[in-house]
């Protein structure tokens, strides 16, 4: 063989290995993408059912007697808020603030429920309250996940 035969049979082979690398690279990363984009739709849909529950959790809060009306409002709004930035699509940061004034909302609705001895003995208000606490579960789950993915991206 000619030296010039074996420069040019290694030069292709250390061509062809970075391709391998680039493409095996890419594909990778393409993978991880599409797993962040699966983890934030898994969250959206979490997010979404417990902007379903709320609604239902408000009404049979404020047919309890003398339920705090300031408190069924702030949740109600941050429901609101939380819903538009979900659906105009804002990004992950503005729909996480959002979202985290819903939960502060939320926790501040449940801390006064407790003392509402009538209202907790509603077995729907029970039941709603289980389902949200199950949301919330499943919500912070999917964001351990989905900050996983970001964190492998």
């Amino acid at each position: 063989m000619t030296p010039l035969l074996i420069v040019i049979v290694v030069a292709v082979f250390f061509a062809l290995a970075i391709g391998l690398w680039l493409l095996t690279t890419y594909n990778g990363f393409v993978r991880i993408r599409n797993l962040v984009q699966e983890a934030w739709k898994q969250i959206d849909v979490e997010l979404q059912r417990r902007h379903d529950l709320i609604p239902n959790l408000v009404e049979v809060a404020s047919t309890a007697a003398q339920f705090e009306r300031d408190t069924l409002q702030q949740v109600t709004a941050a429901r609101n808020l939380a819903r538009d930035a979900a659906a105009t699509h804002q990004g992950v940061t503005d729909q996480a603030q959002a979202e985290q004034q819903l939960s502060g909302a939320l926790g501040r609705f449940f801390a006064i429920a407790e003392s509402y001895p009538q209202l907790q003995s509603i077995q729907n208000f029970v039941a709603l309250q289980g389902e949200l606490a199950n949301t919330e579960d499943r919500i912070a789950a999917g964001r351990r996940f989905y900050n996983g993915n970001v964190r492998a991206l």
